[in-house]
């Protein structure tokens, strides 16, 4: 059986799966926990905003905005891996485009000027336990599969991971004209196609 050669491609294809499937849920719950925050803050800080937005005759008045991009007390813009690409917390906290997507709410409808920082402790501790163990889990995958050169080898040792193995695509088959099978048969009896038993003993 022909192996298939474990292509940059294919390792990359591998991680990004791997790691997005395990750690999308995690920051996801945490931007949950985010927005609920900002959603408390804005009812308890801001009552007469919360009242204004609620009045439809008051709500085309008030300035506010649907861009709630969160940002963590002593740290930074909170951000999510883009999965799959090598990236730290460090850089997280510069909002580098190329190794994370700000997590942010463009549901809550908030004050324009608000200044909302995550502060609660726990959600704090829970987003860079989530990104050591991103980081930590990309370096270990990576190390992994740059190991192999094939994809069978890959999946024999690590079976859990081959679902996430790119399928190869399928060849195209051309159309193949439909045959009558009773009619290639009839045809070539006329011809002498099988020749005929021959009965009886010789003369």
């Amino acid at each position: 059986m022909k192996q298939r050669i474990f292509k940059n491609a294919d390792r990359d294809a591998v991680l990004a799966a791997v790691l997005r499937e395990s750690f999308a849920p995690r920051f996801d719950a945490l931007q949950k926990k985010m927005a609920d925050q900002l959603k408390q803050a804005v009812a308890a800080h801001h009552p007469v905003f919360m009242r204004l937005i609620a009045d439809k005759e008051t709500r085309p008045y008030v300035r506010a905005t649907h861009e709630g991009t969160f940002v963590i007390k002593d740290h930074g813009g909170a951000v999510r891996p883009v999965y799959g690409l090598r990236a730290t917390i460090e850089a997280a906290k510069q909002w580098k485009s190329e190794c994370g997507v700000n997590i942010s709410d463009r549901e809550t409808l908030i004050p324009v000027d608000l200044d909302f920082k995550v502060t609660d402790q726990a959600t704090i501790d829970e987003y860079k336990a989530a990104w050591a163990d991103y980081e930590a889990a990309y370096q270990t995958l990576r190390n992994a599969v740059n190991a192999y050169k094939t994809h069978e080898a890959f999946a024999a040792d690590f079976p859990q991971f081959a679902k996430y193995l790119p399928q190869p695509e399928p060849k195209a088959v051309e159309n193949m004209p439909t045959v009558i099978v009773g009619d290639v048969l009839a045809e070539l009896a006329k011809r002498g196609v099988p020749p005929a038993a021959v009965t009886g003993g010789a003369a």
